[in-house]
């Protein structure tokens, strides 16, 4: 008797757990879910990755940018698992960073609204009108270093950047949360001070900076107005760290000549070059006008200098009539 008692329990049992699973899709089946509650979800204005998060992940997630203070502890690990399925962007690098606005960030949220509100939450948010998220760097010296090297080398390409000195501001380096540079992009000649934010104050960090890079220097002694090839130069590493100007290069050559004497191994900047005047006040030349298919020429008389390119008066004729014209080549000017 005892057996067939336990035979019918262990059967009503079996029964109760078919209804019971009959009835939960049932009710998923007709869109019946389970109401878990009001949530406030609060997105960080400002958020420091941990480095160590590159190795784990490529993307940056919804979950990322969330104060999941303000997630419930007993429901955290579902909610967080709908955050994680967000994707916003890929995850920046060491130093680097990602902004995101109100606006933007608003339109990507809905998906995790309704991610949330079919697991039976309702979801409020509390959005900043921007949000930056940068992946922290310890700070330190030797961090401090790398970012004003890096930042050095973008406002000089191509120049090879030596920091003699860095003066860091008097901070508590054991307390130091976060910090980035903001960096003005200007070359420095010399001395520099670059702005430095840490813990949200506004500091600075200075120090002494040379440049290096490869110029054109004269490779003779070159007369002032004479006419410079590319075989009158040679290329040599000079510190440039208090030049003025740039580097002159071989196409700057071209139709050009030096505006000054330049000795054997001084640099040539740009400066140093002006255009080759072809034609000079007095000059003969011809002047000519005309369409598509057809040109008419006539002699003339330049009124003034001028190089390739340039506008110039001429005298035309007889009638010495005063036309303009642009200098096409040498002794050819035409009217446009």
């Amino acid at each position: 008797m005892s057996v067939l008692i336990e035979a019918i329990f262990i059967g009503a049992m079996m029964i109760a757990a078919i209804f019971a699973g009959s009835n939960a899709w049932s009710a998923e089946a007709n869109g019946l879910v389970e109401t878990k509650g009001e949530i406030t979800l609060v997105v960080r204005p400002a958020v420091n990755l941990d480095p160590a998060g590159e190795a784990s992940s490529s993307e940056l997630s919804l979950l990322d940018i969330v104060d999941s203070a303000t997630i419930p502890a007993n429901e955290r690990e579902l909610i967080n698992r709908h955050l994680k399925a967000v994707t916003l962007t890929d995850r920046p690098k060491t130093g680097e960073e990602r902004t995101f606005t109100q606006d933007g960030l608003e339109a990507i949220v809905g998906e995790a609204s309704r991610r949330l509100e079919t697991a039976g939450f309702t979801v409020e948010w509390k959005i900043p009108s921007r949000s930056r998220i940068v992946t922290k760097t310890a700070y330190s010296r030797e961090s401090v270093l790398r970012a004003v090297q890096a930042e050095l080398v973008k406002s000089c390409v191509g120049c090879e950047v030596i920091i003699r000195r860095l003066d860091l501001p008097n901070v508590n380096v054991m307390k130091v949360q976060s910090w980035r540079l903001s960096p003005r992009g200007d070359r420095p000649r010399g001395s520099f001070a670059m702005p430095i934010e840490i813990d949200g104050k506004n500091l600075l960090v200075s120090g002494v900076v040379e440049f290096y890079a490869d110029v054109a220097v004269a490779a003779r002694a070159i007369q002032g107005g004479e006419k410079i090839s590319a075989a009158d130069v040679k290329t040599e590493r000079r510190n440039i760290t208090y030049a003025l100007d740039t580097g002159a290069r071989v196409e700057d050559f071209d139709g050009t000549v030096a505006a000054r004497n330049l000795s054997t191994g001084e640099p040539v900047w740009k400066s140093n070059l002006r255009r080759e005047q072809l034609l000079r006040f007095g000059d003969p030349v011809r002047v000519m006008a005309g369409g598509e298919t057809w040109s008419v020429f006539a002699d003339g008389v330049a009124q003034g200098p001028a190089s390739i390119g340039d506008s110039v008066r001429v005298k035309v004729g007889k009638t010495q009539k005063l036309v303009s014209g642009v200098l096409k080549e040498k002794g050819l000017v035409e009217i446009q």
